[in-house]
């Protein structure tokens, strides 16, 4: 069992080494607004917009995130279009950017 999990977080931890990571952020929150956002929705509209980019994982916090996408065969041409985006998602306004430099450390 212990050998089972050990294999899977390896598997995982490759497929990340091996991401491009993108973050991102709602554009727009109000003062004082209560808002959250659900990784989950992003990552269904990312998957469902951008059917041929391999999103391999998803986090979340209060008002961004971050989303991995796999470096193998990656069309890049599509990739710019995500980065040149806005979507609308839960009813906000969000932007993604390619994480890099200090940024990208602090993901990891």
């Amino acid at each position: 069992m212990l050998s089972c999990l050990l294999s899977i977080f390896i598997s995982n931890l490759i497929c990340l080494v091996y991401s491009l990571i993108i973050a991102f952020n709602v554009e727009e929150i109000k003062e004082g607004e209560e808002f959250k956002v659900n990784w989950k929705e992003v990552e269904k509209a990312v998957r469902e917009k951008y059917t041929t980019l391999k999103l391999t994982y998803a986090r979340g916090d209060d008002h961004g995130g971050q989303l991995a996408f796999s470096n193998l065969r990656i069309k890049t041409d599509v990739l710019d279009q995500l980065l040149g985006d806005t979507m609308t998602i839960q009813g906000k306004e969000m932007k993604f950017s390619k994480l890099e430099g200090e940024p990208l450390k602090e993901f990891w």
